[in-house]
């Protein structure tokens, strides 16, 4: 009997498994296509069942921001900074949520705020020396720098 339960309770979880990739499949494919709302509902559903997964986290927040639907990416952006409070790249998204709905001051507070921990974090950590410039490389990947004028 304990066999049985094993077997039974394998196959639902390889079931459920593979049932959580192929809709990351589809999440994929709808933001990549620009299917914003699509892809968004989707990443939510997958973010139920691994809420603490950054990679969903961020495709998520992708797929808010390019339905400019900065209210909720803000939000998810908070829940984030509460759980990881030193990722600069949350800190960076709140800017381009700032940025999109045209609050100067919160975005360079943010901004502010990203550099001086970063800034901070790798004077007193040596062997993190390279997050500023990694802050950097976001930043302007992000055309945060351009849109504040640093």
């Amino acid at each position: 009997m304990k066999k049985i339960l094993i077997i039974l309770f394998s196959l639902i979880f390889t079931q459920n498994v593979n049932a959580q990739e192929q809709l990351l499949n589809v999440a994929k494919q709808y933001l990549m296509a620009g299917n914003y709302e699509k892809a968004a509902a989707t990443y939510k559903q997958l973010l139920d069942y691994s809420p603490k997964d950054q990679d969903l986290q961020r495709a998520y927040l992708e797929s808010l921001m390019g339905m400019k639907d900065y209210k909720t990416a803000e939000k998810v952006v908070k829940q984030v900074l509460k759980a990881n409070p030193s990722d600069a790249r949350n800190n960076f998204q709140l800017v381009k949520i700032y940025k999109g709905i045209d609050e100067e001051k919160k975005a360079n507070k943010y901004f502010n705020f990203s550099w001086e921990m970063n800034e901070s974090f790798s004077q007193r950590h040596s062997f993190y020396k390279e997050q500023k410039e990694i802050a950097l490389q976001i930043a302007q990947q992000t055309e945060i720098l351009v849109i504040i004028g640093y």
